[in-house]
């Protein structure tokens, strides 16, 4: 994939994860402040990550690239 190609797979990543999240929003508590809203995105963000259908391989591969990059 080019990094032109990368940049566009995550602003279309993160505007369908906005979408949904925005579609939902009418139904939350007006008591969630900051922290409920920070954990429903995360967890929006984490149902649409695929290493869950990675291979064991895979996953350790890219955690150890990510930890050794800093990222």
């Amino acid at each position: 994939m080019t990094k032109k190609e990368q940049k566009k797979f995550i602003k279309e990543l993160i505007n369908n994860v906005e979408k949904d999240i925005l579609k939902k929003a009418d139904q939350f508590p007006e008591t969630w402040d900051g922290r409920e809203l920070r954990i429903f995105i995360a967890e929006q963000f984490d149902n649409c990550i695929i290493k869950r259908i990675m291979s064991k391989s895979q996953l350790k591969e890219y955690k150890n690239f990510v930890l050794i990059n800093n990222l």
